[in-house]
């Protein structure tokens, strides 16, 4: 490894290469992936990171499941239901998934 392949890889341009910048220039030196798989990939983490901390925590979740009842509640109160995903909507792409390993409160049919 040279100077310039440390440079090359040093995204921010600071000298050091983050395991992250290591990953991802060696995926794109080894034609795993092409740099639009990697710019989807940062997008989608953004969204999932819905307080902008910079990681992904159970408050992220919440926020997005919030924001989710929110879009609910607001078309009903339009008169409508719209159960479509919107295209123009990134977050739209999002699932999330609650754990109701609990089923006590299952109302029977």
């Amino acid at each position: 490894m040279t100077v310039d392949d440390l440079e090359i890889m040093s995204r921010n341009g600071n000298g050091e290469v983050s395991p992250l910048e290591f990953v991802e220039h060696m995926l794109l030196s080894m034609n795993k992936v092409d740099a639009k798989l990697l710019e989807e990939l940062h997008a989608q983490f953004n969204i999932l990171d819905a307080d902008g901390s910079g990681g992904l925590q159970m408050a992220d979740s919440d926020i997005l499941t919030r924001r989710g009842l929110s879009r609910i509640l607001s078309s009903r109160r339009d008169g409508f239901h719209d159960n479509s995903s919107r295209d123009d909507d990134p977050s739209s792409s999002v699932l999330l998934r609650e754990d109701n390993s609990d089923n006590s409160d299952a109302e029977s049919c």
